[in-house]
């Protein structure tokens, strides 16, 4: 009996071990990481279609300078999807010249969405020279150069991608 007792109380320790810990944890992720809750909160405000509400968050934490790549990303969607591409591409163009962002493609697609056709073939330049042999990547040139009105380009990077001799 006394045995069962001592197991019962070891299990009640352990569980509220547990609990405390689990509480701490979350205090502590809390206090530490701030910034990936404001982002959470806006991406949850984005699914649910509150784009407005959602751009105040990524603004926050735009300035201060939490992961570039998922704040610009999400705000360029966010204000899209607002049809405010004016904002859309003042962010576009005060991040071209900050030059910080490692995933070229999507901001050269993000580009392309606001209609900053020569900024995004500039960027798909820059990636072409790095990988020549990705073809969605000069897919998309060729789109950007389409767009933007240079058509004899766009029909030779067209006649690359499809093995034509030039």
């Amino acid at each position: 009996m006394a045995n069962k007792k001592n197991i019962i109380r070891q299990i009640f320790v352990f569980i509220l071990f547990l609990i405390f810990a689990s509480f701490i944890s979350t205090l502590l992720y809390r206090v530490i990481q701030k910034d990936w809750i404001i982002y959470r909160e806006a991406e949850k405000k984005f699914k649910s279609e509150h784009y407005e509400s959602a751009v105040k968050n990524l603004l926050l934490l735009l300035d201060k300078k939490f992961d570039q790549t998922l704040v610009i990303e999400k705000l360029l969607e966010s204000y899209i999807r607002l049809d405010q591409k004016s904002n859309a591409k003042e962010i576009l163009t005060a991040f071209l010249n900050q030059n910080e962002y490692k995933e070229y493609d999507k901001l050269a697609d993000l580009c392309m969405r606001v209609g900053m056709f020569e900024e995004s073939v500039k960027l798909y330049q820059n990636i072409v020279s790095s990988e020549p042999n990705n073809r969605r990547i000069r897919i998309s040139f060729a789109r950007a150069l389409t767009a933007s009105g240079r058509f004899e380009e766009a029909i030779n990077e067209y006649r690359k991608i499809l093995g034509e001799k030039l």
